[in-house]
């Protein structure tokens, strides 16, 4: 594994059928002004999947 990948994370959403429908890609950050943040990269549902709290 490369050290880089220690830093990012990743979930996802499987429907019944186990298929992934959504996921979400973030990472933490430090910034001088607020501290150490969780950054939000990624957020995607898919279209049949939206408006039902998954996101």
């Amino acid at each position: 594994m490369k050290a880089e990948q220690l830093h990012f994370k990743a979930l996802v959403v499987e429907n019944e059928l186990t298929e992934i429908v959504g996921f979400a890609l973030y990472f933490f950050a430090y910034y001088t002004w607020v501290g150490k943040c969780l950054y939000l990269d990624d957020l995607y549902v898919t279209e049949t999947y939206r408006k039902k709290g998954i996101g």
